[in-house]
């Protein structure tokens, strides 16, 4: 089936964290989920723990390379804390990336409640903070959205979505955005995937169906990203 992929989110962020410097350890109770480290505070449960932990195994975030996170809670809203690298603080792309990552968490691990990422240093000092997108279940995957599109729209894409396999029970994470008139839906794929023609086809059919049958003929585009979220190709629903 051409949509079904491995979790390729996950795999993007794994290029811009880091594991911790060795210092006074005041960062919770530390648990080991292959070569990865997640620390908790008192804030929350090793229960709570463990459940981020082994879904981020799932996922293929926790791997055979080093990175650490930390979990923690501030009221009602969960912090996950992530030690990344310097150079991709203020990047646009991966901002994007955490904010579909932090809804999936939302998601899968936290019932939906209410979660903030804290991109830190390697002392896991907070940096800045990057809010999760809105998003809706669909199958197993997971639609994000931001405010220039609306629920309604985004609940349509779904169902329609889900209708045509797209979101077929193996994870997957788009990003719907509006510009202008134009619905541009993101997502990251394989290494090369833009260069096949019959990929390339497959969007583009795809593009006017929802076009036509979910956006009532307004224009779609599908953004295909590489595992930076740098457009790879752009596939319209035009002729």
């Amino acid at each position: 089936m051409l949509w079904r992929r491995r979790p390729l989110l996950r795999s993007s962020l794994a290029l811009v964290l880091l594991s911790l410097v060795c210092g006074c350890n005041d960062f919770g109770t530390k648990l080991k989920f292959k070569s990865g480290e997640l620390y908790y505070t008192k804030t929350v449960s090793k229960d709570e723990a463990n459940k981020l932990g082994e879904q981020l195994v799932k996922d293929g975030f926790f791997n055979n390379e080093a990175k650490t996170i930390q979990l923690n809670k501030a009221g009602d809203t969960y912090e996950v804390r992530l030690v990344i690298k310097p150079e991709f603080q203020d990047d646009a792309d991966y901002r994007r990336v955490l904010g579909m990552f932090g809804a999936e968490l939302s998601q899968k691990v936290f019932s939906k409640a209410p979660l903030t990422l804290h991109l830190c240093d390697t002392r896991l000092k907070t940096l800045s903070v990057v809010e999760p997108f809105p998003s809706v279940e669909a199958n197993g995957g997971t639609l994000c959205h931001d405010a220039t599109v609306n629920k309604s729209e985004v609940e349509s894409l779904r169902d329609f979505l889900i209708k045509e396999k797209f979101f077929d029970g193996t994870p997957k994470t788009v990003l719907i955005q509006k510009e202008g008139k134009t619905y541009d839906l993101r997502m990251i794929v394989r290494v090369d995937i833009d260069k096949n023609p019959t990929v390339a086809g497959a969007f583009k059919e795809m593009a006017r169906q929802v076009s036509q049958k979910g956006f009532a003929g307004a224009p779609v585009r599908f953004v295909l990203c590489d595992n930076k979220f740098k457009t790879l190709k752009v596939v319209t629903s035009d002729p």
